[in-house]
């Protein structure tokens, strides 16, 4: 008798990767809590986070000549338009970041690797995080609100989540150990 192996990770993951994202959840439930220590260092790191968006973002745009942009704090000033864009905490991508870290600490490979693969992928968020600041900006001026509203709630999401899914996709496979396609039983 011969049992076909199914492959155990196809569940763990997607299990895996909803725990890392409710203790997210369960964590910053508790950095909103008023008046604690916690909650003020989460705003402090919020601040200090935005901060380095904006001036990140506002660089680029200027760089590139899309607009002429300066950060004061988390604000990026649109100059032209008269304009702001703000960096608040639900624009910093720390979710995404969280939930990336934690699956690579749960996906079996050795430290040094994981060490390698969590830098590469951070960086991948934050390119991405800035780009779609750029994009923002850019139709915070230049398109209807609508689209505005519409890249600034959904397409972000997908192509972060997108990118999360594809580098752990690869991370999986190039870390999965090559078993026998079939288990002999007697």
């Amino acid at each position: 008798m011969t049992l076909q192996k199914t492959g155990k990770h196809a569940l763990s993951l997607p299990l895996n990767i909803v725990a890392v994202y409710i203790c997210w959840k369960g964590f910053h439930y508790l950095a909103h809590i008023p008046n604690t220590w916690l909650t003020v260092k989460w705003q402090k790191i919020c601040l200090v986070t935005g901060g380095f968006y904006a001036l990140l973002t506002a660089w680029l745009l200027s760089a590139t000549n899309a607009l002429t942009a300066y950060a004061d704090g988390i604000n990026i000033n649109l100059v032209e338009f008269n304009k702001q864009v703000w960096v608040q905490e639900h624009c910093l991508a720390i979710p995404a970041m969280v939930v990336f870290i934690g699956t690579v600490l749960l996906i079996k490979s050795p430290p040094g690797q994981k060490l390698w693969f969590i830098t590469l992928g951070l960086s991948g968020i934050v390119l991405i995080n800035t780009l779609r600041l750029v994009f923002v900006s850019l139709a915070w001026v230049h398109l209807s609100e609508h689209f505005f509203n519409m890249h600034h709630s959904y397409i972000y999401t997908v192509v972060t989540y997108g990118f999360i899914f594809l580098m752990l996709a690869w991370w999986i496979n190039r870390n999965s150990a090559v078993a026998p396609a079939t288990q002999h039983l007697t």
